[in-house]
Formats: C-alpha cells, sequence, structure tokens
C-alpha cells in the first residue's frame, strides 16, 4: 500500500511538472512570435544592405513644364502616396504670360469692336451712295426724257 500511496503521490508531482512545461513552452514561443514579427516590421521600414543595393519602389519624377522650383516639400527617402504634393514651381513667369495673354487679348477684342463699327460706318455711306446713285440716275431719266430727240443736250448748248 504504501507504494501505491507514493505512485499517487508522483503522480500529481509529474502532471504539474508537466503543466509546468507546456506554460515555459508557450512563453518561449509567444516570446519568439512576437520577436520574429517585430524584426520582420523594423526590416520592413528599415531596409538595409550589405552590397548597397535595396529592394524598394523608385519612381523618377518630373514636371510637365519646366521652371524654376519654388518650394520643395519632400526629403530623399521619403514615403509618399500618390497625389501628394512634391513641389511648386515658381508662378512668376507664367503669371506674366498669362497678363500679356489677357492684355493681348483685350487688345484684340478692342480691335474687333472698333472693325464692327468701322463696318457699321462704312455700311451706312454704301446705304447714303446707293441713294445718291439712284437719285443721280432718277434725274437722268428725267432730263433725257423731257429732252426732244432733235435737240442737243442742253450742256452742249451753254458751252457754244
Amino acid at each position: 500500500m504504501n507504494q501505491d500511496a507514493s505512485t499517487a503521490a508522483q503522480t500529481p508531482a509529474k502532471s504539474a511538472s508537466a503543466k509546468g512545461r507546456w506554460i515555459a513552452l508557450f512563453v518561449l514561443l509567444t516570446i519568439t512570435v512576437i520577436g520574429v514579427l517585430g524584426y520582420w516590421r523594423y526590416a520592413e521600414l528599415y531596409p538595409s544592405t550589405d552590397n548597397a543595393y535595396t529592394g524598394t519602389d523608385v519612381v523618377r519624377v518630373a514636371p510637365q513644364i519646366s521652371g524654376a522650383v519654388a518650394h520643395v516639400y519632400v526629403q530623399d527617402d521619403d514615403k509618399v502616396a500618390m497625389g501628394d504634393p512634391l513641389f511648386d514651381l515658381d508662378p512668376t513667369p507664367y503669371e506674366a504670360a498669362l497678363r500679356n495673354a489677357r492684355a493681348q487679348f483685350d487688345a484684340a477684342a478692342n480691335a474687333a469692336g472698333t472693325a464692327a463699327d468701322n463696318l457699321k460706318a462704312a455700311a451706312a455711306e454704301l446705304e447714303t451712295a446707293r441713294a445718291a446713285l439712284g437719285d443721280a440716275i432718277a434725274k437722268y431719266r428725267d432730263a433725257k426724257d423731257q429732252q426732244k430727240p432733235d435737240e442737243p443736250p442742253s450742256s452742249q448748248v451753254t458751252d457754244a
């Protein structure tokens, strides 16, 4: 019976020892997983290399128009998202060109207005000239109708 009691006493001690081992193994495994994930995240954020090559996305940037850079919003190796402003160009030459183009447009619009006014004046003068021509033709016909066929024109009589 003594042996049964000692075996029974050893069984809870063995199960407590096995339970402690499982807890220690779980804690060790959890710490290992956290360490691996932490290193993976660090390596993703801060790439390093021994041969001066890194695996990253690099994009060449060029403006659609040329000009002097007025302000730069990013530094070397900054992460940017699509649509983020990178730099501003100096707007001074473009503003001057815009003012010049507007002035030329205004001058052309004024010239078009003047040309339209001149056209209206010329049309009025044309109508006046047509009316004068109509009067002259009517006077000519009246004078021709009043003249007798054998009689010389009155201008020839007065000149002689």
